[in-house]
């Protein structure tokens, strides 16, 4: 963790959160002490079983774990039919679903999930297929389903969907400015540091973050999307 830290100090980070790797499967245990390390600053999200003993994880949400990832893309371990089960056993935590999915694979995405039990979180923006355009049925359904206050989308990984090598990643732009006109309510962003498996060069820090005013230029949406959005999924206090 000590890579992830001087990340943090480097770029005068107050708060951040930690996704579990899929690389790690359930072993969540790097994750956990780095939240004993930092309580108030951090907030992570876990990679479990659905049969996980829930004891332990009440110890979690008082360590600052807020969510449960759920890779279905590069299946970590968790496949579909753990999804209603993960949420029947987090909710009582108050805690979401992050699901890492191409949304563009769905035959009908907003049936998939409009009843889910729990906050739900589009990881990397859906991870659709670019060249199938902004109209592709599994993206307008994730804008459905975040319209609908039914789900949340993270602005992250632009890099693994896009056609171009570098930052800005102009062909990414009217996919993120159509999630963030569908609500910037349930928008967050984040970095996807240290970016395993990406085909592009690695972007620096600041790129990424230089991102959301290339999606917007109104500064009361940026706000809401780099601090108040994450303060109230993440649990954040002041």
């Amino acid at each position: 963790m000590g890579d992830f830290f001087s990340l943090l100090e480097k770029n005068d980070i107050g708060r951040a959160v930690i996704i579990q790797p899929s690389v790690y499967n359930f072993d969540n245990s790097a994750t956990i002490e780095a939240l004993k390390a930092k309580p108030s600053e951090l907030r992570a999200i876990v990679v479990i079983e659905d049969t996980h003993d829930f004891e332990e994880l009440k110890k979690w949400n008082e360590y600052g774990v807020r969510g449960v990832r759920v890779n279905l893309l590069f299946n970590s371990g968790i496949n579909s039919a753990h999804v209603r089960k993960l949420a029947t056993l987090i909710k009582p935590l108050g805690w979401h679903l992050q699901l890492l999915i191409d949304v563009s694979s769905y035959d009908d995405l907003y049936e998939e999930f409009k009843d889910i039990d729990v906050d739900i979180v589009f990881d990397h923006m859906g991870h659709f297929d670019i060249d199938k355009g902004v109209e592709q049925k599994g993206f307008q359904d994730m804008l459905r389903l975040l319209k609908e206050n039914k789900a949340w989308v993270k602005l992250s990984g632009a890099y693994r969907v896009t056609n171009e090598a570098y930052a800005p990643y102009n062909d990414v732009i009217p996919f993120a400015q159509a999630i963030i006109n569908a609500n910037e309510n349930q928008i967050v962003w984040a970095s996807d540091w240290p970016h395993p498996s990406i085909s592009v060069p690695t972007p620096r820090y600041n790129e990424l973050v230089d991102l959301v005013d290339a999606y917007t230029n109104k500064e009361d949406i940026v706000k809401k999307i780099m601090e108040d959005n994450p303060e109230r999924l993440y649990g954040f206090t002041n």
